[in-house]
């Protein structure tokens, strides 16, 4: 055992330490977006009136749109979103490689299908938390003795984390509760002594193996330990360990010097605040503007059960038709209240990309259109989905092809590959967008070329479009399928073909030519020759005088 139980949990103090001074703002943020999740980073769990502060709905459906993006536009079931390549990429186009590639991808595709994993189902809440929170963490592991995968979205609220200075997960707990009848379902006879009815919370510590050896047997050959251990009894305790880190943390933005990152939410938050505290004065300004206060000057003229709709108010005004009741008006004027509550919609839904997901969500918008009125907001966007890459959903990806190797499901691969390291390559709608105004510029720039060839044929200016080039460029930035480009020896093969067809065709041509000038010169010189015969006998037949 690499730590023992107190170890564990002292680390575990340490680690909610650092969740500390963050736990505030994330209430108040869950508060206004994820009710369920108000009283996060306490035990104290009560659903009952999770939602009775709140009084607007924009930053629920912000937050809602922006998780349905991100699924739709990074991880979208319909769509082939990821690869694998190698850092050669010319090696990569060769077609061996090309094919075995593509079919290790497809392998992967396979393993996270609805049968067999919980990924889609799951992912789009680990956006959510990360949209609302700064951090949403996906946990994979594979089901020894079966063909099917757990994956599945950890709550911000069971997340207990620590980093290095890249931002790279060192250590991971999760805190979380379950009934003696659950932890009997998850660990089988360790949890037998357990009580059926009773709650209690485990922690699962996943940490560097300060006893791994690359290459060993075992749990030594793993290079992450972890165990589980239960806070309200000290006899239970399993160990494990992992080949990779199993929890996989997509941060959004992240901070120097600090462990956990923000969110859309955070930034959020202000006008959240606002937003909301003006919609409940709206809502009291209503209802004082439908029930007014109502002013009498003795008691006994009227009570509040005789002002109703079509009732006959006898005794509110007295002989001489002076009403004896009077309603209290509290006449404002809201309407610059209403637009200040609008530019506070604006603002959360712009925090949120609101905008730029309902654009990307329009089947119907060419990549030209998309480009052309999104082109600032996508390079905004770029770092966040960087992160995303390459601390969430590549090394989620990554874990599933080793899980596959070992499970000796991989194909094997072409003897060009040996000793080449696979890289994962993002080809989702939203990772194309980032790399298609390279190939739009790449257009843009040949069509100019061509209006200047056009207008001074003799310039020669398409001499220095680099055709081959071009393709490839715009092969890359619009990430079609590896088979809609042929091999470059298939290219060459092709063309070597054509040069060959077209010298078979200049020759044949040329003979033509040639026996078309021999046939043209015999012609003349028969012609000639009868020409002369004519003459020649028109002068030997004179007669005489």
């Amino acid at each position: 055992m690499p730590y023992s139980r107190q170890e564990i949990l002292d680390t575990h103090s340490d680690l909610r330490t650092l969740r500390y001074y963050e736990e505030p703002q994330w209430r108040e943020i869950a508060l206004l977006m994820k009710p369920e999740e108000r009283d996060i980073g306490t035990r104290n769990l009560d659903h009952r009136r999770v939602a009775d502060e709140i009084f607007d709905s924009t930053a629920l459906l912000a937050l809602d749109e922006f998780e349905g993006g991100f699924f739709n536009q990074a991880v979208n079931p319909a769509e082939r979103w990821m690869g694998l390549t190698l850092p050669d990429k010319d090696l990569a186009k060769y077609g061996p490689v090309r094919d075995y590639l593509w079919r290790f991808a497809d392998l992967i595709f396979n393993s996270i299908g609805p049968a067999r994993s919980g990924f889609y189902v799951n992912i789009p809440a680990s956006f959510g938390d990360m949209g609302c929170f700064g951090l949403g963490t996906l946990y994979s592991a594979e089901i020894p003795g079966s063909d099917s995968y757990i994956d599945i979205a950890i709550p911000l609220s069971e997340t207990y984390i620590d980093t290095d200075g890249q931002g790279n997960l060192t250590r991971f707990n999760r805190n979380y509760r379950l009934s003696g009848r659950q932890a009997k379902l998850q660990f089988k006879d360790a949890a037998s002594h357990l009580q059926d009815a009773s709650s209690y919370y485990f922690i699962h510590s996943v940490f560097k193996n300060p006893e791994f050896k690359q290459g060993a047997l075992g749990p030594r050959g793993m290079e992450w330990a972890s165990a589980y251990i239960c806070e309200d009894d000290t006899k239970f305790r399993t160990d494990k360990g992992y080949y990779e880190m199993p929890y996989h943390s997509i941060p959004w933005r992240l901070r120097s010097g600090r462990v956990w990152p923000i969110g859309p939410g955070h930034l959020a938050r202000p006008d959240m605040n606002m937003l909301n505290e003006m919609e409940r004065s709206h809502i009291v300004a209503a209802q004082f503007a439908a029930e007014p206060p109502m002013l009498l000057h003795d008691q006994s003229v009227l009570t509040a059960a005789d002002i109703q709709p079509n009732a006959m108010l006898y005794g509110s005004v007295n002989e001489d038709g002076k009403p004896l009741v009077q309603s209290f008006s509290r006449a404002a004027d809201v309407k610059l209240s209403l637009e200040q509550s609008q530019q506070r919609r604006v603002a959360i839904q712009n925090a949120f990309k609101f905008s730029l997901m309902q654009l990307m969500n329009r089947p119907q918008m060419t990549a030209t259109e998309f480009l052309g009125q999104k082109t600032t907001q996508l390079q905004l966007l770029a770092p966040n989905l960087a992160r995303i890459h390459t601390f969430g959903l590549s090394p989620w990806v990554k874990r599933r092809a080793r899980m596959l190797i070992r499970q000796g499901k991989a194909p094997p691969p072409p003897p060009e590959m040996m000793g080449q390291r696979v890289e994962v390559e993002f080809v989702s709608p939203l990772a194309k967008a980032q790399k298609a105004s390279t190939g739009q510029a790449t257009l843009q720039w040949i069509s100019a070329v061509g209006q200047i060839a056009q207008a001074d044929p003799q310039s020669g200016a398409m001499d220095n479009v680099d055709t081959d080039g071009a393709v490839t460029i715009l092969h890359d930035a619009f990430g079609p399928p590896p088979g809609a480009m042929r091999d470059p020896k298939q290219v060459a093969q092709l063309r070597s073909d054509r040069a060959a067809e077209m010298a078979k065709q200049a020759q044949i041509q040329q003979a033509g030519d040639v026996a078309n000038v021999a046939a043209t010169a015999s012609h003349a010189v028969q012609a000639a020759t009868l020409s002369s015969g004519r003459m020649g006998g028109a002068q030997g037949s004179g007669r005489p005088n």
